[in-house]
């Protein structure tokens, strides 16, 4: 292909030019010998296009460049949004992409609750809520408590990861599991890079409390969540924590005991759904 014409050197060079300066880019492209008077290795349409690739690919990583050192330098002024801007963006998400979130009476009260929490509406705090607890989202099987808490786990509040709890104790029952496969869990996860929202850590959200096995370990049975909310709850910096789950607060006390059921209260805030709500499930 022609762009083999081009050597390390002259790339690099290309790549270096302003890109407001597509005469001295032509020059380049004319001194790397990508074409000739008599016999051109590229046409006129060519070229362009080649000038064009290269224009394009060096103003991306200007403004990746530019992003990172904003984030990283924490200068970065990102525009906040309210619950309800949060929600519409939301809902204009899954229908592009052909899924529609719909919000009706059996959901409206939730999600709402949940949109406030994430954007820290003073609204959450003036319904008997507390920003400094996490969330323990409760309801019936399908009614959508997983697929919310999936679309709202990045946020301006504090962003975090969902995992299965069943995979946790899954985990932890492998050859190479055992407590070394919770540890990860006792502590937010630290970010590569931070986010948007200058968050440099992300919190975990527990999918399906009170579905998961007891975890076995070369003779060794641990309940795996007891153990994750017991350190968790310990912790002394705070820690955004999370659990979605089809189980009452009694069912909760006779899976796991008392103790754990009175960590939890207060742990979370408990933001229900209707048991009169219908799977959504198709």
């Amino acid at each position: 292909m022609w762009i083999n014409g081009l050597t390390n050197k002259n790339k690099k060079r290309i790549m270096e030019t302003p890109t407001n300066d597509p005469k001295k880019l032509a020059d380049l492209l004319v001194e790397s010998n990508l074409h000739h008077t008599e016999h051109p290795l590229v046409s006129s349409d060519e070229e362009a296009e080649l000038l064009r690739n290269f224009r394009n690919q060096r103003e991306a990583k200007e403004r990746r460049t530019a992003y990172w050192k904003e984030v990283m330098s924490n200068e970065a002024d990102f525009e906040r949004y309210t619950a309800n801007e949060f929600l519409e963006g939301i809902i204009d998400y899954c229908e592009e992409e052909g899924n529609p979130f719909v919000i009706d009476d059996e959901n409206r009260e939730a999600i709402t609750l949940l949109a406030q929490y994430f954007t820290h509406d003073p609204e959450f705090e003036k319904a008997g809520y507390s920003f400094r607890k996490g969330l323990l989202v409760y309801g019936g099987v399908g009614v959508g408590k997983t697929r919310i808490m999936n679309l709202m786990r990045s946020n301006q509040n504090q962003s975090y990861r969902m995992v299965d709890c069943s995979d946790i104790a899954a985990d932890f029952a492998k050859r190479d599991g055992g407590e070394a496969s919770l540890e990860k869990y006792f502590k937010d996860t630290q970010l590569l890079y931070a986010n948007k929202w200058q968050h440099k850590t992300a919190g975990y959200c527990f999918d399906d409390f009170g579905i998961e096995t007891e975890g076995r370990y070369f003779g060794n049975t641990v309940n795996c969540m007891e153990r994750i909310i017991e350190v968790r709850y310990r912790a002394k910096e705070p820690l955004v924590t999370h659990i979605i789950t089809n189980l009452s607060a009694v069912q909760i006390e006779d899976r796991y005991g008392v103790r754990i059921k009175e960590r939890m209260r207060e742990m979370f805030n408990t933001i229900q759904f209707p048991t009169t709500a219908k799977s959504r499930r198709k």
